[in-house]
């Protein structure tokens, strides 16, 4: 009995994290501090332990950089050459088979701008908050960027999906104009992916997501920085590989 008050009396889910509010008392009541902490707690430096937004802010600055740095160099090698060598080292017709299978990645594209509505909260939640990183400063609320970016993704993977069919109305340059277009969102969409590292936010859960869900670990951000490259490069050659 008193184990089962103890879990009633510790918010365990996002959704219990976001109910709570700040006691009438003080004169904090209301601050938008308070407030902020308390629905939005991985606001704050170092919280469950997260040690880029526990630096000085020209440091997390720094590690950004860094980290963005990365990831283009890690794209660039994966088009310019390991792309390259797995094509040479691929019969054609094999080659011409996975070919016509790139554009199905556009199927996860309009998955994902679907979830962007189906579960907002999880998305508004991994968007920065404001002066995250000391620098972040964008116009408009965060409703407003994940509504957008949800649009973008399902127009772009329909393009892509519609660009590849034997459709003789639809124009050559569908494919590989939503492709780069992909390739331009990813990178938009790229800083809220840091957000979730950088101060272990979490991202687009159920909310009924226990705290074992709630922050991902070193090497699962690690597989999605590896995913993320692999989607460039798999749009990189649906905009210039020919059928």
């Amino acid at each position: 009995a008193h184990a089962g008050a103890r879990a009633r009396a510790v918010p365990r889910t996002r959704r219990a994290c976001r109910r709570a509010r700040p006691c009438a008392s003080g004169d904090d009541v209301g601050t938008e501090a308070g407030s902020e902490a308390l629905q939005r707690p991985w606001a704050s430096p170092g919280y469950r332990g997260a040690r880029v937004s526990a630096l000085p802010e020209t440091e997390q600055q720094r590690f950004l950089a860094y980290a963005a740095g990365g990831l283009v160099a890690a794209t660039v090698v994966s088009c310019a050459l390991v792309a390259p060598a797995l094509k040479g080292a691929t019969p054609d017709f094999l080659w011409s088979l996975s070919r016509a299978t790139w554009p199905a990645i556009g199927l996860t594209y309009v998955a994902a701008g679907y979830a962007h509505f189906a579960i907002e909260q999880g998305f508004l939640d991994m968007y920065p908050h404001e002066g995250a990183w000391g620098m972040w400063r964008l116009p408009g609320s965060a409703r407003f960027h994940v509504a957008w970016t949800g649009v973008a993704e399902i127009a772009g993977g329909a393009g892509l999906i519609v660009g590849a069919l034997p459709l003789g109305f639809v124009p050559a340059w569908v494919e590989p104009a939503s492709a780069l277009g992909m390739i331009a969102l990813t990178a938009a969409v790229t800083p809220a992916n840091m957000y979730m590292y950088t101060h272990n936010a979490p991202g687009p859960l159920p909310e009924d997501a226990d705290e074992s869900m709630q922050v991902l670990t070193p090497a699962q951000h690690l597989a999605r920085a590896g995913l993320q490259v692999f989607l460039w490069t798999i749009l990189w050659g649906c905009a210039t590989e020919p059928w």
